[in-house]
């Protein structure tokens, strides 16, 4: 894994997003093995009062012992150390952990912000498909940013308390 943190926190500071690779392919399709395992769960189309929307499934009651989570640990770890710890306004652990699937021609999620509970910061592991990802300004999709979304990669994007900012970008999933 080479990566520059430096770079990363700037790109999260001024745009609110970063794209690069993690995974190796072969690392990749061993996930991906894993991931076909689940039965996945249909999420309702429309949240949000009505302002989003998603086809998407997902699964998220994922076993402790299983390659995900060490994924996850690993990865935390390694930006803990990374960072020094100076990014983060509490501490650093993924407290939302699930696994979703878009179906091709899928309209993917409008766009959206997380929730408040999404903190310092939200970790898109791309596994395998081809989408675009993008941060914007607006609910209407105004001054898109797209971001790398080949299979092996992660899509870091700044939640609530990341260098004291208290700001999440809106963004979305489309072209799946």
């Amino acid at each position: 894994l080479d990566f520059d943190w430096e770079k990363v926190v700037h790109e999260l500071l001024e745009h609110g997003a970063c794209s690069f690779q993690i995974f190796t392919p072969e690392y990749c399709a061993e996930l991906v093995r894993e991931a076909e395992k689940y039965e996945y769960v249909r999420q309702p189309e429309v949240l949000a009062g009505g302002k989003v929307r998603e086809q998407i499934s997902s699964f998220g009651n994922l076993p402790e012992d299983r390659l995900f989570h060490k994924v996850a640990d690993d990865f935390a770890e390694l930006l803990y150390r990374e960072s020094c710890t100076n990014s983060f306004a509490t501490p650093l652990c993924f407290n939302e952990f699930n696994l979703q699937r878009y179906d091709k021609g899928s309209l993917g999620v409008t766009p959206h912000k997380e929730g408040k509970s999404c903190r310092n910061l939200v970790a898109v592991f791309v596994l395998t498909g081809d989408a675009k990802y993008a941060i914007c300004k607006d609910r209407g999709g105004t001054d898109p940013r797209y971001f790398e979304t080949t299979p092996g990669n992660v899509i870091v994007m700044r939640g609530v308390g990341f260098y004291g900012k208290n700001d999440q970008p809106m963004h979305f999933v489309s072209d799946v």
